[in-house]
């Protein structure tokens, strides 16, 4: 009885010992992965392919909880020329990358803040009824939690008649899609190569615990499981 209880005292302080240094290691590895795979603005973290430039986070505190902007989102590159002679030509480009949001965070909205500088030019007629162009952009955002937000803005001149444009992106949990389509008749049309800006809004929900705080807890039921099995031993040498 006296050795089956010592090496059970033996055994508890190794696996306690163990968990500590994982709990402990945990929060770096974590850190390092997420600085060389994504970027985050705000309480909204993108994978390293997504096209954005610079944005700005302003961040205000009111009596529903705190929220945050994230203004001028995509300034990426998307050089866009289709050039339609005397026919109906479509384009469609997708940008596609990983996209997730803070727990405890949901977007309340998200507005284009301003336009494709397009340019429509070699107009082969001078009567409007006899050319058009629309360019359609959509963002959509997608949480692991496959909680998605869109957001879209629709261009267009002449009097052309042009089929309707549609979206064809597929975004599943963990995704974003920005999304081009274009129809041009007996023109053309050419953008300045930079994506138009996006603001999104969010709003925090529910309070998120900071990492430090699990490690505290993992270390405090630690401590309480050491001094249980002291007790326990303790026991065994007084049973014996």
């Amino acid at each position: 009885m006296m050795i089956d209880t010592r090496m059970e005292g033996l055994m508890r302080n190794k696996l306690r010992w163990f968990l500590v240094g994982v709990l402990s290691a945990m929060p770096c590895f974590l850190l390092v992965a997420a600085h060389a795979q994504t970027v985050t603005y705000g309480a909204i973290t993108f994978g390293s392919n997504a096209p954005v430039g610079d944005p700005g986070v302003f961040t205000s505190t009111n009596v529903s909880g705190q929220e945050t902007e994230v203004v001028n989102l995509f300034t990426g590159e998307l050089g866009v020329r289709v050039e339609a002679d005397g026919t109906d030509i479509s384009y469609d480009d997708t940008i596609a990358f990983t996209f997730d949001l803070a727990p405890g965070w949901e977007i309340t909205g998200m507005l284009f803040s301003d336009n494709v500088d397009d340019s429509p030019a070699n107009i082969n007629t001078t009567a409007e009824s006899d050319w058009g162009y629309e360019l359609d952009q959509q963002v959509t955002l997608c949480s692991l939690n496959d909680v998605c937000s869109s957001a879209s803005q629709l261009q267009e001149a002449g009097g052309a008649s042009l089929p309707p444009l549609s979206f064809g992106a597929q975004t599943g949990p963990g995704t974003g899609t920005f999304e081009t389509v274009v129809n041009v008749d007996n023109g053309e049309i050419q953008t300045d190569g930079v994506l138009a800006g996006l603001d999104v809004f969010l709003v925090q929900i529910a309070p998120t615990p900071e990492p430090s705080s699990f490690v505290m807890l993992g270390t405090g039921l630690l401590g309480l499981a050491s001094v249980g099995g002291w007790r326990a031993k303790g026991w065994g040498i007084r049973r014996f």
